[in-house]
């Protein structure tokens, strides 16, 4: 299939550019444009689902929360562990006491403003089976559309910003301040990476896509742990020392504008080369696997 950007993304594009029905240039109001282009991607890939303000978290210690991991946690991250809730007072003699249900990794969420952990967009992997017919029957079956979930993972994050101001548009300050919200949302999608690479779902996986949008220009980075650089929490900065240029340069170079033949071809190559299962999980399929010989003979295996 080769993507061409639909209809509804070039209505919802020139929506949020304009002065009427977006006058104050605000950042939700590119969320529907950026929803509309994730849901056309998807839409011909039954297992991938695009998530919403998906709340990256760690564990609870009633989730068997792995012991060398909380060690790992309290050691390099000190403020990511908030007291223990008052609601699990029955869990404050236990050595893996740590409350999971507020949002790991800042001291912002602890005030209240957790919106600093939940990506704009995230796109989420399922594996599914059909329940049997004499429980898809039942009220629990009906809930759950006859279906069991049985793996759940996310592979790719998505970052927005406010496009520039439209008063800067053929001025040399529009490049400028694109290349500034750019930084701020790559800045945002390196938390999320590590904050990603030590919640459950992470320390199965190496590789993660990040796409940074401002307003309708992007770009797109397929990073792996060791790229990521260390976000402390305390401070709400990157570590000393770390190469965050290296990270920056990850990105494609040059920012693409949706709805344009340039934009297209990026995404259906995304769509080709990244959103597939051998690329979300090659350590159960492998980097390379070869179907050709399989597809050929027709055997069952």
């Amino acid at each position: 299939m080769v993507y061409v950007s639909t209809a509804k993304v070039k209505a919802l594009k020139s929506r949020a550019h304009s002065t009427t029905f977006n006058p104050r240039n605000i950042e939700s109001d590119w969320y529907p444009c950026w929803n509309q282009v994730l849901m056309d991607i998807t839409m011909h890939l039954p297992n991938i689902c695009v998530y919403g303000q998906h709340l990256l978290w760690i564990r609870s210690s009633r989730e068997v929360l792995d012991p060398f991991l909380r060690q790992f946690m309290l050691q390099h991250h000190p403020a990511a562990a908030p007291p223990v809730a008052q609601d699990h007072e029955e869990e404050l003699d236990s050595p893996m006491a740590l409350d999971g249900d507020t949002s790991f990794g800042s001291a912002e969420s602890v005030a209240g403003s957790d919106k600093d952990l939940k990506p704009d967009f995230s796109l989420m992997h399922l594996t599914l089976k059909p329940l049997r017919d004499d429980l898809a029957e039942l009220p629990f079956g009906i809930r759950r559309a006859g279906m069991k979930v049985l793996h759940e993972c996310y592979f790719c994050i998505c970052e927005i910003k406010a496009a520039p101001s439209r008063r800067l548009a053929g001025t040399p300050n529009f490049e400028i301040v694109l290349r500034q919200r750019f930084r701020q949302a790559q800045d945002q999608l390196a938390k999320y990476a590590n904050l990603y690479f030590l919640a459950d779902g992470g320390l199965e996986r190496d590789r993660l896509l990040l796409w940074a949008c401002v307003g309708s220009h992007w770009v797109w980075a397929e990073v792996k742990r060791k790229h990521v650089p260390l976000w402390l929490w305390d401070t709400n900065s990157y570590a000393q020392g770390v190469d965050v240029e290296a990270f920056y340069r990850l990105f494609s170079l040059q920012p693409l504008d949706l709805c344009t033949p340039e934009s297209d071809e990026e995404i259906d190559t995304l769509m080709a080369e990244y959103f597939q299962t051998l690329w979300i999980h090659p350590e159960l399929y492998g980097e390379h696997v070869d179907t050709s010989e399989e597809e050929s003979d027709g055997d069952e295996h």
